[in-house]
């Protein structure tokens, strides 16, 4: 029988491009496009958030704005007829001789009008008193 020589095999690493080269750079591009795309898409989401903090803040100033003028407006106009009632009360107050008059019916009147008087001027001077308390904290901050 003839001797065969056995066959000698070699592994060689042979380096094949399966992605053409510009299909490879053209990839990197597209990535790098994208991670700038996500970059200020979160750039531009966060501003977003910052427009809409600053929105809100606005609309809330301008909401108490608006609250604080008629609050003014409404207690200037009360206060105005309160003052003016009280100036009418003041130039009809019965005299030592019209008191002699009184029935029950004025008296009580007399006594509705001390209440309600009262009750203005404890208003008034806890009125005065958080006021004092708002201003010092004010002062203080």
């Amino acid at each position: 029988m003839i001797a065969v020589p056995e066959p000698v095999v070699q592994i060689q690493k042979v380096e094949v491009l399966v992605i053409p080269t510009e299909v490879t750079t053209q990839m990197e591009m597209l990535r790098q496009h994208l991670n700038d795309a996500r970059l200020q898409r979160d750039q531009l989401s966060q501003r977003v958030a910052e427009l809409g903090m600053q929105a809100r803040s606005q609309f809330i100033n301008q909401d108490l704005d608006a609250r604080g003028q008629r609050i003014r407006q409404q207690w200037r106009q009360v206060t105005k007829e309160l003052h003016q009632c009280g100036l009418r009360v003041l130039a009809q107050w019965p005299t030592h001789l019209d008191i002699e008059a009184f029935t029950q019916e004025e008296w009580t009147s007399l006594l509705q009008t001390q209440e309600i008087t009262r009750l203005i001027m404890e208003a008034c001077l806890r009125a005065g008193k958080e006021t004092g308390q708002v201003i010092e904290a004010r002062q203080m901050g």
